[in-house]
Order: C-alpha cells, then structure tokens, then sequence
C-alpha cells in the first residue's frame, strides 16, 4: 500500500510540474517540439522528496505514539 501511494503522489506531482507532452519526452524520449524539462523536473523532484519526507515523519510518529 505505502509503494502503490508513494508512486501515485510522485506521479501527480512531477505530471503537475512538467506537462503532459515533458513527461513524455523524459520517460520515453520521444520530443514533442521544443520542451525545456530538465528544470521543472528537478522542482518537481523536490517537491516529492519533501512531501515524502513529511509522510514519513507521520509515519514515524503515529508508530511511536502506538508502543505506549
């Protein structure tokens, strides 16, 4: 469950970041016209690490909160 999550926020977030037809040509390669990706993946890449991290620190928490 944590997996399929973790994909599917990573997903909508980097799709949100760079477009439909960015995300094609930096999975695929395939160019549709002329697309500067390589900024807005890195944004949207950290964007997904902090909210991962944030997840995780929920996680952790809730975790902790259950051995008392």
């Amino acid at each position: 469950m944590g997996q399929l999550l973790s994909i599917t926020v990573a997903s909508a977030i980097l799709v949100s970041y760079l477009g439909r037809y960015a995300s094609l040509y930096l999975f695929t390669g395939i160019m549709m016209g002329n697309i500067t990706v390589y900024q807005s993946f890195i944004t949207g890449l950290r964007v997904v690490l902090v909210i991962s991290a944030v997840l995780s620190f929920i996680g952790v928490y809730t975790s902790l909160l259950r051995e008392k």
